[in-house]
């Protein structure tokens, strides 16, 4: 039977037996559409259709075995190891082993184990080699893992088959690397750095033993990434990070492959590169990262599968770190771009939430650029989609979806004025922290979000005590956070603004004080080229205007030096400064400060935004040109003109640059001069009205 064939027969049966479980379902029936769908499996390889399969047999394994195909057996067996010969319990124990890995069936993982431990207590030395069988039930422990005497026994069992020493250099080196893995996910269970270092220790030995053509040689280099970044998480710096980014680049110099292993690596470099942009600041990092992912995903078939998927997701945030950085909107462009690609190739419920939060996230910040109000409904459900898809997930996840939620619901407030919205996303968060009874780093990310919404709130209604609990609750994810985390310097920042806000509502000294240490803090731990340094070296600024008004103005020139910051961060300091200077009466210097912010409104409003975007953006600005005009005329009339006019004809004068002439280019130069009547063509399309139907 053709596969299209089997695939519409189980089409039908599904059809007319839409609601029935498996043992509702009359047994002809239920043989029948088990059948088909292990026909269907076997000519497409989709998972879905094993997955239903093995349901149905499940159900006929408990009525006849003999309903079920022989491959099949061995997973709804669950008599022991019975009379069965030791190379029997062997192979019956693999066999599960790749049954599972194959079809997803958990609940033959206890068979195997208990197959396996039989063998390996009664029968080990009938085998002509006991290497297979310790291996195999120290993974098949590691697949259950349901407590750490899993994890201990797996040691044990992998270490004694090392011991062994029957095996050939590359099947050493997977044992070793197999073992890596274990005592990595002991260390994640207990924090014993010991275990940490050991599975160091043992990929290290085992990728300079093996040829770099071997198979395990890329999984090898990618626990080396993994167990890198676990230590570089526990004790900070970026000497593990370039350490991990060395072995990978060494893994892909080694190879001459373009293939699933070569992606494998680029992938591991990707995510090392991303962490290390993180600490050092430098777009050179995170453009090796993404440089990395897209070659990942060349090397992918038919650029599909689940290793795919985690590429996409890896890039789509490589991206969207990019695009914070830079403030490029292609960068957005790509990041939703590759969230969505990997949405659609996403398998379980953890990725399909990290995804989802992700995506979410993108697209609120696109609205909140361009105003787009399909951006902020698509986020919204997506938001709301992951908040219950993580309802029983671990507390991290949870915490993640919770963060999101919340973080697009005040932009949903921001836009609508609808404080019953801001109520919501409190009552959400605030829940969260109830249930965990204990404040602790596990529960930092919903008190950020919580004191962020309060801050929110207080904003609308001048509400004095949800600045006190605003102050409260950030401070206290603070004082959960661990220094090492990036996240830290955002909740630090939070609670420096929420002080701010309340010193300028009481009048307190202490507040300011505090709020002024947190963000030099952050300024001093950032490196100086750190993109998102700029930001806080604002933030300083503005928190300092009533206290020095020198170090204010220090910090505005500060963040407006920083060549590495988004325009609209630099903008945002000359202007402030402006302000502060004509309120100090000091002209010349604010008709200075003034000048430099209006050249950088072209270059904040640049023409990739289009003229949607850019319209947006200089709305945002609609006062900047008629202030910087009058201090101006303070301090140089002559020139007030030429300021007020530079900023009031940004869009005119860029349409005006894209229909210079190009004769001289085209005559010189055809291909070039074609090029660019191309580019200039683009371009035009980038101001055409959005079309209803998109």
């Amino acid at each position: 039977m053709r596969s299209d064939e089997a695939r519409a027969a189980a089409a039908v049966l599904s059809d007319a037996f839409p609601r029935i479980e498996a043992d509702g379902l009359p047994l002809p029936v239920c043989t029948i559409l088990a059948t088909y769908h292990w026909l269907c499996f076997h000519a497409d390889h989709r998972l879905t259709d094993a997955q239903q399969a093995v349901r149905l047999f499940h159900h006929l394994a408990e009525i006849d075995i003999d309903h079920v195909p022989p491959e099949l057996h061995v997973l709804f067996r669950r008599n022991g190891p019975g009379d069965r010969e030791p190379g029997q319990m062997l192979a019956d124990g693999i066999r599960i082993l790749q049954m599972i890995e194959l079809v997803q069936a958990p609940d033959a993982l206890d068979e195997a184990i208990r197959l396996l431990r039989a063998l390996v207590a009664e029968h080990l030395d009938q085998l002509p080699m006991k290497t297979p069988a310790l291996a195999n039930l120290g993974m098949a422990l590691l697949k259950r893992n349901a407590g750490i005497d899993d994890l201990d026994e797996a040691i044990r069992h992998l270490t004694a088959a090392l011991e062994l020493d029957e095996v050939e250099p590359e099947a050493r080196a997977a044992l070793r690397n197999n073992l890596a893995v274990v005592l990595n996910n002991r260390y994640r269970a207990t924090g014993e750095m010991a275990d940490l270092q050991v599975a160091l220790q043992h990929c290290r030995a085992a990728v300079l033993e093996i040829d770099v053509a071997s198979s395990v040689f890329p999984r090898l280099l990618g626990t080396i990434a993994d167990l890198l970044l676990q230590r570089h998480a526990m004790l900070g710096g970026t000497d593990d990070l370039r350490e991990a980014a060395l072995w990978q680049r060494w893994g892909l110099g080694a190879r001459d492959s373009d293939d699933l292993s070569q992606a494998g690596m680029y992938e591991a470099l990707n995510r090392v590169c991303r962490v290390l942009y993180r600490h050092t600041g430098s777009i050179a990092d995170l453009d090796e990262g993404i440089r990395a992912g897209l070659a990942a995903l060349r090397c992918q078939p038919d650029g599909g599968g689940s290793d795919s998927c985690q590429i996409l997701t890896g890039l789509a945030e490589a991206f969207r770190e990019r695009h914070q950085a830079t403030g490029d909107p292609t960068d957005l462009a790509s990041a939703v771009g590759h969230y969505r690609h990997a949405l659609k190739l996403a398998v379980g419920a953890y990725l399909t939430v990290m995804i989802m939060v992700g995506l979410a996230t993108s697209l609120a910040d696109r609205f909140a650029r361009f105003g787009e109000p399909a951006d902020l409904a698509d986020a919204l459900r997506l938001s709301e989609s992951a908040m219950a898809l993580s309802a029983r997930a671990d507390h991290e996840l949870r915490s993640q979806a919770l963060g999101a939620r919340a973080r697009i619901m005040r932009v949903h407030f921001e836009v609508t004025g609808d404080i019953s919205v801001l109520d919501e996303s409190i009552a959400i968060l605030t829940a969260a922290i109830e249930a965990m009874k204990v404040i602790s780093h596990r529960s930092e990310q919903e008190h950020a979000s919580l004191g962020i919404a309060l801050l929110a709130r207080y904003g609308a209604t001048r509400d004095i005590r949800d600045l006190d609990r605003a102050v409260e609750v950030a401070s206290q994810a603070m004082d959960a956070s661990d220094p090492q985390r990036t996240d830290t310097v955002i909740t630090k920042s939070y609670v420096a603004e929420a002080l701010r806000l309340r010193f300028l509502a009481t009048g307190s000294a202490e507040d300011i004080t505090r709020a002024v240490e947190l963000l030099e803090e952050i300024v001093e731990e950032l490196p100086p080229s750190f993109p998102g340094r700029a930001g806080y070296l604002v933030n300083l600024g503005v928190t300092l205007e009533r206290r020095d008004l020198d170090a204010s103005l220090a910090a505005f020139a500060g963040a407006s030096g920083t060549r590495s910051a988004p325009a609209s961060t630099r903008l945002i300091a000359e202007s402030r400064a402006g302000e502060i200077l004509m309120g100090a009466d000091r002209p010349a210097e604010a008709a200075e400060a003034y000048r430099r912010a209006v050249e950088l409104l072209s270059v904040a409003a640049w023409r990739g935004l289009g003229r949607r975007g850019g319209e947006a953006m200089l709305a945002r600005w609609s006062h900047l040109a008629s202030q910087a005009a009058a201090a101006h005329l303070e301090a140089a009339p002559r020139t007030a003109i030429q300021v007020l006019e530079q900023g009031r004809g940004v869009l005119w004068t860029q349409w005006l640059e894209m229909r210079g002439d190009h004769d001289l280019v085209r005559r010189r130069a055809p291909e070039l001069g074609q090029r660019l009547l191309e580019i200039r063509s683009a371009l035009d399309r980038l101001d055409q009205p959005v079309s209803p139907a998109r």
